[in-house]
């Protein structure tokens, strides 16, 4: 039960060249990732603009894969050196999510910047209430004060609407139907000033300065960037392969 597979591709000239495909412990991922990370990076054009996309199942999207160390012989997180986003594995393998986050994207393409909607511990707004806003106000960017799993409901309308980029603070607040300002709170005020005026396609780059702004901060655990989760979901940069693997995780 905790074997899972694995895969490492690289996406070049639209399309998407398979590097290494394993099945292995869910403990031997990590070390894997990092390998098949380098080899990956042969696949590449010498200018191209690097991004790592972790293509996971719903339930690892909180997984601290930014914080992973580039290697054995380099502590680098992989978020302070490369921009780094996840994505559901639910909407890659869905037709009909990926044809409205690739009308969403074009939408995107013609904005300077997108302005973020803001999901608070501090209000009451119901799940069904989230998924008719955030459609209605053409979301690009949601950002949410607390992980996934302290409010799954909210988290999944964002997915399902679908919104192509969502954020959140792996560590936030573990309560989120309190009244009053939070970490989370927190965490929101510092994530608009951040992304506000940044193009959508620009904000995994932006995102990975934060990351090491908060690396290298005198307080490190104590910067409200230092578990930004960044889900960045743009259906045109990572081509399906021609036959979907039923594995786990990509």
């Amino acid at each position: 039960p905790d074997q899972v597979t694995v895969e490492v591709s690289a996406c070049r000239d639209g399309r998407r060249r398979r590097v290494e495909s394993r099945r292995l412990p869910r403990g031997a991922v990590r070390e894997f990732v990092q390998l098949g990370v380098d080899a990956a990076f042969d696949h590449l054009a010498p200018d191209a603009r690097e991004m790592l996309a972790f293509v996971l199942p719903r339930e690892w999207l909180n997984e601290p894969v930014a914080h992973w160390e580039c290697g054995p012989e380099d502590s680098t997180p992989l978020g302070c050196a490369h921009p780094v986003v996840v994505m559901d594995r639910s909407r890659y393998r869905s037709g009909r999510l990926r044809h409205q986050l690739t009308k969403n994207w074009q939408r995107l393409d013609a904005r300077t910047a997108a302005p973020l909607h803001r999901v608070d511990c501090g209000g009451h707004e119901r799940p069904a209430g989230l998924r008719k806003r955030l459609r209605d106000e053409g979301a690009g960017l949601a950002g949410f004060s607390c992980p996934p799993d302290a409010a799954r409901p909210h988290f999944e309308a964002g997915l399902n609407t679908p919104v192509p980029v969502l954020l959140w603070p792996r560590t936030g607040c573990a309560a989120p139907g309190h009244d009053g300002p939070c970490a989370g709170t927190a965490f929101l005020d510092g994530l608009a000033d951040a992304v506000t005026g940044v193009p959508p396609a620009e904000l995994p780059r932006r995102v990975m300065e934060l990351r090491e702004t908060a690396e290298a901060d005198d307080d490190p655990d104590g910067h409200w960037a230092k578990d930004v989760q960044l889900l960045w979901d743009d259906p045109r940069c990572f081509p399906q392969p021609a036959a979907g693997l039923h594995s786990p995780v990509h």
